[in-house]
């Protein structure tokens, strides 16, 4: 039905909506914009509205059978001293199997004790100093990597903040909906110190109208949920194959859109359910929302290209969702804009309406009761919504965010992470289940004629949020085009489009990137000098630029200047083989093996079997689950440099996949001979002995 509404707007709505703005009759001087501007917003409202429908419909009870899955539970925290033992111990006291998880905290550049508190309450814990890859995506990123170093194989990590506490079935339901196939589960968020102020009773109001009428209604029509950040479940298999990109402030978002690019829906477990604590001021929950929208903007110019021609390549109605959800922040900025119409047309005659002017207040006080009907239909505490300054919440909750859109809009760019302090150290038993009591749905909300009306107001709205873009410049088109005159050895071609790039996008180090290279290969040394320490000022660690250089070639591997295009990249940045084994460990690093092992090809291929792309190689097949070839390839790597412990400590990890626990001894001991003060080495050899001892 979903397919069919949507090409019922693409092919009638769409044609419609442009003739709105172009035949009404315009006595004023902004008409001609306002008219189509408002029926797309129109086109929003009923798409909200339409949600609400679907959300009367409580969801279907998933009966949790034997427990199977092996979790992963990942906790990223800085300065939790106060709060992460409660987290911990409500995870250590889930109603599921202990052997079948494990509870890892990286204490994250941390002032206070949070480690030590982590530890007390029997987490594992590691300790991050690198300030320089700020934020909580990075890492969880750093300590994935540290989980797929471990021996234990795990069938799925779930993702918790540290100011959470989770229901002791959340575990429990999590692997119901991963034995029933699904790889991207959402859970219910409650919110754990609804009465402490007055905007967290607001914040509170709106989560319970979020998990009703957004998260359940796109669960009953089969869209994809929202991933939150916390309490969510990730199938290690699809974690493995997408990775961990971590380079937006909302990588959740990032990840659930790259899920939704492969064709996996992500679901949303209404069971499964952790409580969030909200903050306790305007000015804290202002600053938390403004991160999460230039996160969101960030985010969305990124993927809306490849969102859109998913949804209409492959007809993807779960991708058509996603496009409206993930163009909030350009609705929410364009909202504004057009708030500030309304203003001057009360004093200056500018446009005409569409409906009379009252009507989109009325909407708006209408739009107050949904929380309140999500708070009835979830079997929550209603009572505090009634009060005035709850009410009054909701409304400034509601008037920032245009304002919210706009400034992530501008500032997305920005990867500035500001952390928000908790201190409600509320055990699960404090913060109380917050469990709906399923009431029974109208009878009129089963009605085959509302749900028509409702798919078709969907449609109507995805397409009128579509078709401004349909006709956007594409961000990297100028640099495709250069990229490809490179490919084609005419850099003379290529350096007017990137030196276009690099005036329009500034603060992009892939176009000075590209520049320096063709500045490198048209003999510029001087220039080429220049713009490369542009590149390094943007980008020091030269994450993104080699990610980007290298997805370039390697999607025109086939091309015949493809080779010599690589080399001259690499060597601008190093020279030699370690080039080559540097980029790859960049791919490395997000989990893309398949890029890497393209790139250790090409440099085996130029260099042959040196130290540097052997030590990668014996890494990568270590990462492929090859450990047998891992072993063969390193015993090489050891030969040519026997006072290398990192090639030592990964052949142990190779003997260690094998169960060949001797070998692994050995290999570990000798890297402990060359490098004494490796501390973390020194453990992991004296817990193998002791599991392990003859």
């Amino acid at each position: 039905m979903a397919r069919q509404t949507l090409r019922v707007f693409l092919g009638c709505v769409l044609p419609l909506s442009i003739l709105v703005g172009l035949f009404i009759p315009s006595a004023k001087p902004l008409d001609r914009l306002m008219f189509p501007l408002q029926a797309f917003y129109i086109g929003l409202f009923l798409y909200h509205l339409s949600l609400v429908l679907f959300g009367l419909q409580p969801a279907p009870t998933l009966i949790p059978g034997r427990p199977r899955s092996r979790f992963a539970a990942l906790v990223a925290a800085r300065n939790e001293e106060a709060v992460i033992g409660q987290l911990v111990a409500s995870l250590r006291a889930q109603r599921y199997p202990r052997h079948l998880f494990e509870i890892f905290v990286v204490a994250d550049a941390c002032r206070d004790h949070t480690a030590l508190a982590a530890r007390e309450a029997r987490a594992v814990v590691f300790e991050r100093h690198e300030r320089a890859r700020d934020g909580k995506g990075m890492a969880l990123d750093w300590l994935l990597h540290h989980v797929w170093g471990r021996p234990e194989d795990y069938d799925a990590v779930v993702i918790v903040d540290a100011d959470n506490v989770a229901s002791p079935d959340f575990l429990q339901k999590m692997d119901a909906y991963l034995q029933r196939g699904d790889q991207v589960i959402q859970g219910y968020l409650g919110t754990k110190n609804p009465d402490d102020s007055w905007i967290t009773r607001a914040i509170y109001a709106s989560y319970a109208y979020t998990n009703r009428f957004f998260q359940l209604a796109k669960f009953n029509l089969g869209l994809s949920s929202s991933l939150g950040g916390t309490g969510l479940c990730i199938a290690m298999p699809l974690l493995r194959q997408l990775g961990w990109r971590c380079s937006a402030l909302t990588e959740d978002l990032e990840f659930q859109i790259r899920a939704i690019l492969t064709g996996v829906r992500p679901t949303w477990a209404w069971d499964a359910v952790v409580y969030d604590e909200k903050p306790l001021t305007f000015r804290v929950a202002f600053r938390q929302r403004s991160r999460w929208m230039q996160g969101h903007a960030s985010v969305a110019f990124r993927y809306l290209g490849a969102l859109l021609r998913r949804a209409i390549g492959a007809a993807d109605s779960v991708a058509w969702d996603a496009v409206v959800y993930l163009a909030t922040p350009l609705w929410l900025a364009l909202a504004l804009v057009i708030g500030l119409i309304y203003a001057a047309n009360w004093f200056v005659p500018l446009f005409s309406y569409l409906y009379p002017p009252w009507v989109p207040p009325v909407l708006l006080v209408a739009s107050l009761m949904y929380p309140y009907l999500a708070l009835r239909l979830e079997g929550l505490a209603a009572r505090p919504y009634a009060r005035a300054s709850t009410l009054a919440g909701m409304v400034l909750i509601g008037l920032s965010w245009p304002l919210l859109g706009f400034l992530g809009v501008v500032f997305q760019r920005r990867r500035t992470w500001l952390k928000t302090a908790h201190t409600r150290a509320l055990s699960i038993h404090d913060a109380g289940r917050q469990q709906a009591d399923r009431a029974a749905v109208p009878a009129w909300a089963r009605l085959g004629t509302v749900r028509g009306v409702a798919g078709v107001m969907i449609a109507l709205a995805i397409v009128a949020t579509v078709a401004p873009h349909l006709t956007a410049r594409r961000l990297r088109s100028p640099l495709e085009e250069g990229g490809l005159f490179l490919l084609d050895r005419r850099p003379e071609a290529a350096l007017p489009l990137f030196v276009e790039a690099v005036d329009q996008y500034p603060e992009d180090p892939i176009a000075h990137a590209f520049l320096a290279l063709t500045q490198r290969i048209m003999g510029n040394r001087l220039g080429a000098l220049r713009s490369f320490a542009r590149v390094r000022r943007l980008d020091p660690e030269l994450d993104d630029t080699v990610v980007a250089l290298g997805d370039f070639l390697l999607r025109h591997r086939q091309h015949p200047n493809a080779e010599w295009l690589l080399h001259e990249a690499l060597s601008s940045v190093r020279s030699g083989p370690e080039a080559y084994a540097w980029a790859a460990n960049h791919f490395l690093d997000r989990r893309r093996l398949r890029e890497a092992e393209m790139i250790v090809q090409d440099g085996t291929s130029r260099f042959g079997q040196d130290v540097a792309l052997l030590r990668v190689q014996g890494f990568l097949y270590l990462m492929q689950g090859r450990p047998d070839q891992a072993i063969a390839i390193l015993q090489v790597a050891h030969r040519k440099a026997p006072s290398d412990p990192g090639i030592l400590i990964n052949l142990g990890w190779a003997h260690v996949r094998l169960r060949q626990f001797p070998e692994a001894i050995r290999a570990w001991e000798a890297a402990l001979r060359i490098n004494p003060r490796d501390d973390a080495l020194r453990k992991d050899l004296e817990g193998l002995k002791k599991l392990h001892q003859p």
